[in-house]
Parts: C-alpha cells; structure tokens; sequence
C-alpha cells in the first residue's frame, strides 16, 4: 500500500500561514511528521505533498465542479460603493481559466485596469502539476518544476527566482516507501552539493522505524520511532523518541496517543479520542503533564459535525475560550452558525434558501447588542452558478459586489 502521511488539523493552521509563499516549508520531525509541503499560491489553495505527489489544483471537489459544467473561465468583478450605496467603482477582476480536466491552467489578478499578478500552470496526464510561473507586472517573479515517477510521487523540486535555481529537493524510494530526500545549496551554475539529507528506516510492515538527519554530511539528528509501555525519558540534543499508541475501551470508543521525547528528556503527549463509528470527538496537546491546548467535536444522529470547541489552556482547560455551533435544516444545508465564546453565543449567522436547496441570503448578527452588522445576497444564472454576490452594511446600504462571468467548452 503506497504511504502517505498526513497531518493533523493542528499542522493544518501552520500550512494556512505558509499558503501565500511559493517557497517550500520543510514540517520538523519533531511534530511527528517529516513531510515536505509545497505550497504554490494562496489563490488556488494547491499543496503538492512530497511524499505522495500534488493535489489536484483546488481539489477534487472544484475540478468536479468544473468539468460537470464545463467551464472553461471564470471572471470576477470587485465593485465598491460608498457608504450610502452609491458611486460605484470596479476595483479589481481576477480571472481563471482551466483546462477540460477541471485544473486550473490561468489565474490573472487585474486592478484599476492594470495587471498586477499572472500565474500559469502545466499538469501531468494526472492532473499533478509540472509547472508553476509567477508574474509581477509581467516580470517572470518565480518558478517551480516537479518531475514524478510512475506513482506521482515527487522524485524532484526545483524553485527559481528571477531565473535563477535557488532550490532544488530530491527523493528516493523503495517501489512507493520514501527513504531518502536531499536538499542542495545551489550555486549560479546550477551544479549542487547535498547540504541536507534525510534516511528513513521502516519495520517489516512499513511502519516507519527512524529517521536520520544529516547536515554538511554529519548526522544531526535521529527520531526513534520505538514504543515503551511509560514513555521512556532520554536527554540527548541528538535524539527524538516518538511513539504512537492506540488504546480501545470497551464502548467501542478508542484513544491514540502519539508521544515525544526531547532533547531535554521531556515528554509531549497527542491524544486523539474516537467515538464507536471513528468520528474525532477530542484532540489534546499535552505537555509536562499539563493540558496546553484541547478542542472537542460533536455530531448529529445524521453524523454531521454541529459543533466545535476550542479551550483555555492548563487548569482551566474544562472552560471553552471560542467555538462554533451548526444547525441544519432536513436537507443538510447549513441554516445557521452561532460563535461562541466563554459567555455562550456572542454572533451568529443565518442562512436562506430557494426552492433549489441555493443559498440566496446570509445575515450576521451580534447578539450582544441584538442587531445586523451586515448581510450577503446572491444571485444565480440558469444552470445554478452563483453570479452576484451583494453585501450591504448594518443600514442596509449596499457596500460590495462581485459579480461573475462564465465561459463554457462547447
């Protein structure tokens, strides 16, 4: 079976900061996870995951979208208006082309009549992207090239810069399991020295054993990868004990726990608690004993999630610091969502619908002083895709508007 790795939701929030540089973000193994991510644009939203090949370009889910209405771009216009509702002005268009497999191919950023920004892509037979330009002012910015083997896993990065390499990673593996990667220091004649390596060890089943680093050709680091009934303490700069243990109860509920050891001999705990049909239900950080960071997730009868909650750290982490509240209505579309803070609900948003299940109205209130801060209207084209979007203030002025044209494959 090809390994993949993932991340938890926690690492989640690193990548979202990361979303908007080109460059590539190398996790630390000490989160458990030596997964070399490569974010490409915040726009699209595209990681390409080093151990297992690129996403699709907006995900699956958009490239579906795309190709079941075959579109072939999407335009949008960004209206501005003051504050009574008048004088009007556009202030930017974004535009985005894709090709007849849903990815996207083009994304030009366009404001006061001028191009500030032009991104192109080029993909492989399955959808994994080959190529990504950047453009400023129609000035070459960067440019990233990936090469796969038959598996889409990465084999090769390379990043440049005005033309010039500035970096390139590489990777070798056994049939799909990844045991070695190299990161080189480039030089303006594009030869390369290794200046970082990491050789990855794995038990018979795959698990992965140990992970060793190496800096200039000396060994840096190593990330044991061996279970112990106590979480053995070890003081060593040189060396990571990481374990992951999965605890059943007899409700059918169970608990895995991935445990690290530091440097310093201290013992950090992850523990993620499942309910009886393998839903999240409560994610803990745990550090010197103490709870540093909690959130729980609740579900419906339906099995969809209606609410999240995310906690005070230490002693007072039975108290919610903010959190979120779902109602549905029958058909599962989302009728209202209420934010939470210590005090209960503070805001809450409620939608509408017409009779095609098509939201035509989102209204946030401040519940504190029990009045609109704003609503959004939208309106759709024939086939069901969104075309308007209005916003209007808390006097029912309108603000905003973006408003979207559609071309089509024949």
């Amino acid at each position: 079976m090809k390994q993949k790795q993932f991340t938890s939701i926690f690492l989640s929030i690193i990548l979202i900061a990361v979303s908007i540089s080109s460059f590539g973000q190398l996790i630390n193994e000490k989160y458990r996870y030596n997964t070399s991510y490569i974010p490409v644009n915040s726009v699209t939203n595209h990681y390409t995951i080093w151990t297992s090949g690129a996403w699709h370009t907006f995900g699956d889910n958009t490239c579906k979208f795309n190709i079941e209405n075959k579109i072939s771009s999407k335009e949008v216009a960004f209206y501005k208006y003051s504050k009574k509702g008048q004088n009007v002005k556009r202030i930017s268009r974004r535009i985005n082309s894709f090709d007849k497999k849903g990815s996207l191919v083009d994304n030009k950023y366009i404001k006061k009549g001028k191009e500030k920004s032009h991104l192109l892509y080029e993909y492989n037979d399955d959808g994994y992207f080959t190529l990504y330009e950047e453009y400023k002012r129609t000035k070459l910015r960067t440019k990233e090239l990936l090469k796969y083997n038959k598996y889409n896993d990465v084999l090769e990065y390379r990043n440049f810069n005005k033309g010039e390499a500035i970096m390139k990673w590489e990777a070798e593996y056994n049939d799909t399991i990844l045991t070695k990667q190299y990161a080189y220091r480039l030089n303006k004649k594009d030869t390369s020295s290794i200046y970082k390596l990491w050789e990855y060890e794995y038990y018979p089943d795959n698990k992965k054993k140990a992970t060793k680093y190496f800096k200039n050709g000396e060994l840096k680091h190593t990330w044991s990868y061996t279970c112990d009934d106590e979480g053995e303490e070890i003081r060593s700069k040189d060396k990571t004990k990481i374990c992951e243990v999965k605890q059943y109860n007899n409700d059918g509920t169970y608990v895995i726990i991935n445990r690290s050891t530091g440097k310093k001999g201290q013992i950090t705990k992850t523990r993620l608690t499942y309910d009886s049909k393998d839903r999240l239900i409560m994610r803990e950080y745990i550090r010197k004993n103490k709870i540093y960071s909690k959130q729980s997730y609740k579900y419906d009868d339906k099995g969809r999630q209606i609410a999240w909650y995310y906690y005070k750290n230490g002693k007072k982490s039975d108290i919610v610091r903010w959190g979120r509240e779902y109602v549905f209505n029958e058909d599962s579309t989302l009728q209202e969502t209420r934010y939470i803070s210590k005090g209960g609900a503070y805001a809450k948003r409620v939608n509408t619908f017409n009779d095609n299940g098509k939201r035509i109205s989102s209204i946030y209130f401040d519940l504190k002083h029990n009045k609109q801060v704003y609503r959004n209207e939208y309106k759709y084209n024939e086939a069901g895709l969104i075309i308007e979007e209005l916003k209007f203030n808390k006097k029912n002025f309108l603000v905003n508007k973006e408003v979207t044209i559609y071309q089509y494959y024949q």
